[in-house]
């Protein structure tokens, strides 16, 4: 018995380090394994945060590239609006330059220059136009000799009418000093027209009383 339970004791002092060993096997297997897993999550979590740097200094440079190209877009439009402007003002300041010396041409031909048909065409309006320009000269030196007499007749006529108007003035006095004297004249013959109605009434009172002596001495 005592022998049996010996022999029974090594078995199972036997089973329990084969077990132990089997859960320290599986314990280190699992440990591996999760070391493997947190290994690549590391990694992935690293290269996550390297790409989102990198991620986020190429974004910082392009948009930094992107206004400064913005800027130099702006630049070169405003440039590039002057700059055509600059080129119209040039294309006009040719197209008039061209107009003068055109026009200068024109005007320095001469009927020999021209060809037949053109010199004899020109050469008749130059006549017709220098005909014109003596009648012109003509009838603007008649015109000025007859504004010259004008203006001297204006002038006799100024001087005509001032005198008109001092001698009309002079009338005016005249004739109110006249109608003063006048007036002096009247009121003198009326005071010398009461006073010969007085005389006469004395005449007549006079010859009344006279005439009554007479009768009062008749009778007496």
């Amino acid at each position: 018995m005592p022998g049996r339970s010996r022999h029974v004791y090594f078995e199972d002092e036997i089973r329990r380090p084969e077990a132990g060993r089997a859960r320290g096997q599986s314990s280190r297997r699992r440990s591996l394994s999760t070391d493997r897993v947190h290994s690549v999550y590391d990694d992935l979590t690293a290269m996550q945060g390297r790409d989102r740097m990198v991620g986020r200094d190429a974004y910082d440079q392009l948009l930094r590239e992107n206004q400064f190209l913005r800027m130099e877009q702006r630049e070169r439009g405003s440039d590039g609006a002057r700059i055509a402007e600059l080129l119209q003002q040039n294309r006009e300041l040719l197209q008039q330059n061209r107009d003068l010396q055109r026009e200068n041409r024109e005007l320095r031909r001469t009927p020999s220059d021209l060809s037949d048909g053109e010199g004899r065409k020109d050469a008749s309006k130059v006549a017709s136009l220098r005909k014109k320009v003596a009648r012109l000269e003509a009838e603007n030196e008649q015109l000025q000799t007859k504004a010259r007499e004008w203006k001297a007749k204006a002038a006799d006529y100024r001087k005509l009418n001032d005198d008109t108007n001092l001698e009309f003035e002079n009338i005016r006095r005249r004739e109110e000093d006249a109608l003063r004297r006048l007036e002096r004249v009247r009121k003198n013959f009326d005071l010398k027209q009461d006073a010969n109605q007085q005389l006469e009434q004395q005449i007549s009172d006079l010859t009344s009383a006279l005439d009554m002596e007479r009768l009062r001495r008749r009778h007496f």
